[in-house]
């Protein structure tokens, strides 16, 4: 029987706890949660001995709500081993989100102007902006191993020369909360890279008191 439960938690679904501030609507701290690991693709266990493999990788729907290992921890070597983060997939690859800037000169507005930032995919060039330079040259410095830094206007690579458009090797998803309070999402950590996903969160197992009545939600109250 440990056996089995050990494969299906390793190699099917397995249930986390819902901690901290209110993750959405649906969720709030003491849920536990089932979340599948074939949702995007499995990805295979001993990533610290034989490295990052995933049979069948896919990316989800805009809407679904996912667990991914947080791409902010870069002090954890092994991805896997990284802090689990839940959140909601706004936007894919080649999809533009609209996101407030400033620039190094200007001033607090009563309305601010938005700005275009495309989500970063494979094979996909995206051209450097004043407004996604610190964005694109986080994402590639800790995702992708680029030696590239903003200089507070411009993109340069290791030796100096300026950086108009940038290429990336592997998809990447916006990630956005509906709470209010305590937001942690893609305007915190940046775009999540496709080797942090781990899967599709599909129903709430067991409720936290404050929400009792949300026990064995079902899949689609997830949509």
């Amino acid at each position: 029987m440990g056996l089995l439960l050990w494969l299906v938690w390793t190699f099917v679904a397995f249930q986390i706890v819902i901690t901290g501030h209110d993750k959405e609507p649906e969720l709030r701290p003491g849920d536990h949660v089932l979340v599948s690991r074939w949702s995007y693709g499995l990805r295979w266990p001993m990533e610290s001995l034989f490295g990052l493999h995933r049979t069948a990788p896919s990316l989800p729907r805009t809407g679904q709500f996912i667990a991914f290992n947080d791409p902010s921890d870069t002090t954890v070597a092994v991805i896997s081993r990284r802090p689990l983060s839940v959140g909601q997939c706004a936007a894919l690859p080649g999809d533009t989100v609209w996101l407030e800037w400033h620039g190094p000169n200007d001033r607090a507005v009563a309305n601010p102007v938005r700005y275009p930032f495309v989500v970063p995919g494979r094979g996909l060039r995206i051209q450097v902006q004043p407004w996604n330079a610190a964005l694109l040259a986080n994402t590639l410095q800790r995702h992708e191993g680029r030696q590239l830094f903003w200089d507070g206007s411009n993109l340069r690579n290791d030796q100096g020369a300026r950086v108009v458009e940038v290429a990336f090797s592997q998809d990447y998803i916006w990630v956005e909360a509906r709470a209010m309070s305590g937001i942690y999402d893609s305007r915190v950590y940046g775009f999540v890279p496709q080797s942090h996903l781990v899967g599709r969160l599909l129903c709430i197992t067991y409720g936290s008191p404050l929400s009792s009545d949300r026990v064995l939600v079902p899949v689609k109250r997830f949509e």
